[in-house]
Order: C-alpha cells, then sequence, then structure tokens
C-alpha cells in the first residue's frame, strides 16, 4: 500500500512518516525532492531565492499582478513529484510512505489565490496512493512546535492559517465519496498518541481492503 501523510509544518509529518516506514518496512519519499534540478528549485522560491535577479518593480509588475510567482511554484511542484512517478508505479504491491505529495500542492497553492479544481486537476495522471493521512493540528500548535519560522509560508501567519483551512476542506470534500481513503488524525495529542492513532488507520484500512 502507498500512504500519503500531510499536514502543515509543526504538526509531526516527518517524525510520523519516519515512524510509519519503519513499521511498515516500507519504502519512503520526501516531497519535494530536493536533490533533482526541480527540487532545488523549489527550496529556491521557499527561501525568496530564484526571483531575486528581478527588481522590486519587475516582481510586482510581472509576477504579483498575473500570479505567476504561485503559477511557477505549483508547474514545479507537478514536475517534482513526476520526476518519481514511474517509480512509484512500479512500487504499487509494496508498501511506500509518502512525506507530502499532492494535496499538499492543493493546500498552499489555494491559499496563493489559485483555483482549487485546477489544483486538483493538475494531479490527475499521477500515481494515487491508497490512503491519505492528515496530521490536523491548529496553527497554534505548530506554532510551538516550530518557533522559528523559515519558509515564506512559515513566516505569514495569515497565509499559513489558510493552509490549514485548505487541508481540511480538501479532506473533508474527498472524504464524502472516499471516507476509508481519506482519513484525518488529530496530531495535537502526543506523539505516541498519534502513531498509534495511525497504526490503527492502517489496520482499519487493511481489513477492509481484505474483505474486498
Amino acid at each position: 500500500m502507498i500512504v500519503c501523510i500531510e499536514g502543515i509544518d509543526g504538526c509531526g509529518k516527518s517524525t510520523q512518516a519516519a515512524l510509519l516506514t519503519k513499521y511498515l518496512g516500507a519504502k519512503f519519499f520526501k516531497f519535494p525532492n530536493k536533490d533533482s534540478p526541480t527540487g532545488k528549485l523549489i527550496y529556491e522560491h521557499l527561501e525568496h531565492r530564484w526571483n531575486a535577479k528581478f527588481s522590486e518593480e519587475e516582481k510586482r509588475s510581472v509576477f504579483e499582478e498575473h500570479n505567476l510567482n504561485a503559477l511557477i511554484f505549483q508547474a514545479l511542484q507537478v514536475a517534482n513529484r513526476m520526476e518519481l512517478a514511474v517509480e512509484l508505479s512500479k512500487l504499487k504491491s509494496k508498501n511506500v510512505v509518502l512525506d507530502r505529495y499532492w494535496p499538499s500542492g492543493y493546500a498552499y497553492g489555494k491559499a496563493d489565490g489559485l483555483d482549487g479544481q485546477y489544483l486538483i486537476d493538475l494531479h490527475e495522471y499521477l500515481p494515487q496512493p491508497d490512503l491519505f493521512l492528515l496530521l490536523d493540528v491548529d496553527l497554534k500548535d505548530s506554532s510551538e512546535r516550530r518557533p522559528e519560522r523559515r519558509d515564506r509560508y512559515e513566516k505569514n501567519p495569515g497565509l499559513l492559517e489558510k493552509v490549514v483551512t485548505n487541508y481540511r476542506m480538501l479532506w473533508q470534500t474527498m472524504a464524502q465519496s472516499q471516507p476509508s481513503k481519506w482519513m484525518v488524525i488529530d496530531a495535537r495529542k502526543s506523539k505516541e498518541e498519534t502513531t498509534s492513532a495511525i497504526n490503527q488507520a492502517i489496520a482499519e484500512w487493511r481489513m477492509r481492503n481484505s474483505e474486498t
């Protein structure tokens, strides 16, 4: 099975993804893959470095007016995921854990003002996980866990609050038709309790699918 673990920074996502990888004896992928050419550009964008050569006027008149920053960022992320699409397809029968995938593109892209359905359609042809887990925390909780804000989203609480809302709305929408595939984990609890809830979700998924 392929399991995607999502959530904002500070939700415990990377910790839980590592624990689940060990628990399942799974192959692990983290997105964005910063070692690829597109990954390097993505991190430059997050750190405000990729368009540093442009003047402030050029940034306002060209990039901000047409929302090119958001569009370019999404294009880079889709390309970054597609780089591993073939490998993921080959691993469909194995245990795989993804630390973020296309839902993060939706949550952050919509916060940047892009259309939600457009963002979903962008990822239509990617290999799809069997189970999507959202580690749900409030912004206050994530801020306490990560007091140092590092990228452009983390430094903007208003923008990050939109990301939290977008994650919740996406899970609510997708769960209407696929409730067993889109599950929310209350990650405000302790690490051990969160791990237990994730393992329970895995067990429930396996039980349902062994019956079909």
